[in-house]
């Protein structure tokens, strides 16, 4: 019985020292989904020119929050925050004018939200999307678990949760792509194993995520304002 006990506490050691390891690349993948890819549709990638004038109409979607498309929802607030983002940041240099999509069919394909934004008379589009990914490792404290009624109040599970946010900004008639930011938004916290609820860290993830992803599109915009000003100047 003894050997067992040893033989058990060596696993769960073995378990606690496994990394942590965090791939930004495999989960935008994740998020993008399986897509077909041709010679045609590369042709059609490099044709794709800038076209955008200023004045124009920037429609916005983000995954609607009652639609579990992969990964976590929006909240209603976080969509706010974008919305008051994006009309402070239109001005005649830049966007006329912005126009919420909500729900669309074919969520997660670019022709999908390029459509839905055509049909709102928008010449832009801002799509914003977000992943998650949740890692728990052992912490070196499993080993009181074998008592059971610990598992109740020992924290010997640490949770790492990260949430990947992409913004990019499509031309609605070409699919030229102007805009493409990510951010990663990172918390850690402590639970038991009876716990097993990364809802808060999740949240908190997130909310990261789109504190660093808002003034990132903000000084986009601003460079694309200035930009256009240069060009007006010049004729």
């Amino acid at each position: 019985m003894r050997l067992i006990s040893l033989i058990f506490l060596a696993a769960l050691a073995a378990c606690s020292t496994g990394k942590v390891i965090f791939n930004q690349g495999k989960l935008m993948d994740k998020l993008n989904g399986p897509r077909e890819v041709n010679d045609e549709s590369i042709k059609r990638a490099m044709d794709a020119k800038p076209q955008l004038t200023p004045g124009f109409r920037l429609a916005i979607h983000m995954p609607d929050p009652n639609e579990q498309w992969n990964g976590q929802p929006w909240s209603a607030a976080d969509r706010e925050r974008v919305m008051q983002m994006v009309r402070a940041a239109c001005n005649p240099r830049f966007c006329k004018d912005t126009v919420e999509i909500t729900a669309i069919e074919g969520n997660g394909d670019k022709l999908f939200v390029r459509q839905a934004a055509a049909e709102r008379g928008a010449q832009a589009v801002l799509w914003i999307r977000g992943i998650q990914d949740v890692q728990i490792r052992d912490n070196g404290r499993a080993w009181t678990n074998l008592l059971i009624l610990p598992a109740f109040f020992i924290e010997s599970e640490d949770v790492y949760s990260y949430f990947l946010a992409s913004a990019q900004m499509l031309d609605v008639g070409n699919g030229y792509m102007y805009v493409d930011v990510q951010t990663v938004g990172r918390a850690k916290t402590k639970q038991t194993p009876a716990e097993n609820d990364s809802k808060l860290i999740l949240k908190q993830a997130r909310s990261g995520a789109l504190d660093q992803l808002i003034p990132a599109l903000e000084k986009t915009f601003v460079e694309m304002s200035l930009s256009e000003s240069k060009k007006t100047i010049r004729r």
